[in-house]
Formats: C-alpha cells, structure tokens, sequence
C-alpha cells in the first residue's frame, strides 16, 4: 500500500490516474523502488471501479493541491 499520496510514487499513480490509466499493474509499475510495498500488492489495491465523477474530483483535487505548492513555494522565494 502506498500511505502517502503525495510522495513521489503517490503522485506518479495519481497523477495517471487522471491521465487515464485504469491498468492496475501499470500504474503499479510506477512505484519508487523504495516503497516496501511489493508492485502486486500496490496492483490489487487499485483494483475497482473507475467512476467518471470521481475521477473528475480527484483531478479538481490534484489542481488545487498544485496551486497550493505553487503558492508555498512562492512564499519560500519571499
């Protein structure tokens, strides 16, 4: 399982998710090598049902948590 979703292997899932990958074995082919999770257990848990309103807000979701980073990086940069 992948318990954080905004590292790096989370993003990369989520983020083809959006793209429009449904193959669970593809999307877990993107997991970093340091995730303990073995690539068929990351697979099985991304095994269901792809409702179109749902991936719709995950993609409103991953927008908004864009903006935010963008908005924390620019408050660094100050």
């Amino acid at each position: 399982m992948v318990g954080d979703l905004s590292g790096l292997t989370g993003q990369k899932i989520v983020r083809a998710i959006i793209a429009g990958q449904r193959d669970p074995s593809k999307l877990a082919e993107l997991r970093d090598p340091r995730i303990h999770a073995s690539p068929e257990d990351i697979a099985k848990s991304l095994e269901g049902n792809w409702r179109p309103e749902l991936v719709f807000v995950l993609k409103q979701e991953v927008d908004m948590y864009d903006t935010y980073q963008q908005r924390i990086a620019e408050c660094d940069q100050q």
